[in-house]
């Protein structure tokens, strides 16, 4: 391997998440020349590449143990298309349901926004919690439990105690992995066993989720397909697996990610 290839794997390994401008700040070399170098360690599996740079791929459950924070920056144009076409779903005098997911995060983020809406939002996720807390159209119910730092969310059977005794019309749940054999599902058999809380308390179940979470399994069941109502994901989504979703009758909106410089 070329010693500049060498130099970029470990920089991806050792920061986990990397970005073109900045591998080109630090190596001297041309945005263009690090694509071409991410695209070669992607081609011989070494990374995973994302939009604007990668992500390191040491061991198979390196996806499965990155924190919130770090997860929060990755799919982020595919992110917002999809919070844009959810937040179309609610109307006012809803009360809906937020998962602890960045993508559900930016559609709270948009709700913030819509002063036309008059809402209750229930939501077990810090980041949510944050964006709310001086929403004043929206009548904000946190659930505590103990905090998870890896998901920055609020979960366990007290969490989920508080959960049974409330009621939603919609679920806006992200999960880990989509799978057809499985449906939705999570790494943490507590972050999936809150989302599974959620979806047993309301009357529709949205999923957002980008292509990059499809036909990727992982241990702990969320939900089977049969248990959702709509789907939104990115135009990017295998036509395979968007035949599978209309076949199933589900309700199914594809979006467009917002036009931006391939990294």
């Amino acid at each position: 391997m070329e010693p500049r290839l060498s130099r970029i794997l470990d920089i991806v390994r050792a920061e986990r998440l990397v970005t073109v401008p900045d591998l080109s700040r630090r190596l001297g070399v041309s945005q263009a020349t690090i694509r071409h170098d991410l695209n070669t360690l992607a081609a011989a599996g070494k990374i995973q590449r994302t939009r604007g740079g990668a992500l390191a791929l040491e061991s198979p459950q390196a996806e499965e143990v990155l924190p919130y924070a770090v997860g929060a920056r990755l799919m982020l144009q595919e992110k917002r298309a999809i919070a844009r076409a959810a937040c179309e779903l609610v109307q006012s005098g809803d009360t809906i349901v937020l998962d602890a997911s960045s993508t559900v995060c930016m559609l709270a983020r948009l709700l913030k926004a819509r002063h036309d809406l008059r809402i209750t939002v229930i939501t077990n996720g810090l980041s949510v919690i944050n964006e709310l807390a001086d929403a004043t159209h929206v009548q904000l119910v946190a659930i505590a439990g103990s905090f998870d730092r890896e998901s920055a969310s609020f979960i366990g059977p007290l969490a989920e105690s508080t959960l049974r005794g409330l009621r939603a019309l919609k679920a806006f749940i992200s999960p880990k992995g989509i799978t057809s054999e499985s449906g939705l599902t999570d790494w943490n058999p507590l972050t999936a066993s809150i989302r599974k809380a959620m979806i047993a308390i309301s009357d529709e179940v949205i999923v957002l989720a980008d292509h990059s979470k499809w036909s990727r399994p992982y241990p702990y069941p969320i939900a089977s397909l049969n248990e959702v109502q709509h789907i939104i994901s990115d135009t990017t989504l295998s036509p395979n697996w968007q035949q599978q979703l209309r076949a199933a009758s589900l309700e199914i909106s594809m979006v467009t990610p917002a036009a931006e410089e391939e990294g």
